[in-house]
């Protein structure tokens, strides 16, 4: 029994390292080439600078959002960086582990532009 179990925990880490991992680079090319795609140079696009864990809290206005996964890159694109406030703008929450998103739209920039 007690080699099955070691035998068990040896292929988990063997495995681990096999999911796919998203760094900065690539949640800015996700930003880039799937969501801005043909309005880059139109619209200014802020990313964490670190993957955030999941149900932290990003607070815009009267509105809060929380992170969706385990670990998530947070993008926001300012859709009008000329206008004042408010217009069109959009956050993006990245999955570090898979590359999926949710794009949210919004009218207001985050509250802590710190975390960006």
């Amino acid at each position: 029994m007690n080699k099955f179990f070691i035998l068990i925990l040896l292929v988990i880490g063997l495995l681990l390292p096999l999911q796919a991992s998203v760094s900065y680079e690539d949640a800015k090319i996700i930003v880039l080439s799937q969501i801005l795609c043909n309005e880059i140079g139109k619209a200014d696009v802020y990313l964490t600078a670190q993957t955030l864990n999941q149900n932290i809290d990003i607070t815009f206005g009267p509105t809060e959002i929380k992170t969706l996964y385990v670990s998530n890159w947070v993008a926001f694109i300012d859709d009008n960086p000329t206008f004042g406030w408010s217009h069109p703008c959009r956050y993006v929450v990245i999955d570090s582990l898979s590359g999926a998103y949710q794009v949210i739209p919004s009218e207001i920039y985050p509250e802590d532009l710190s975390i960006m």
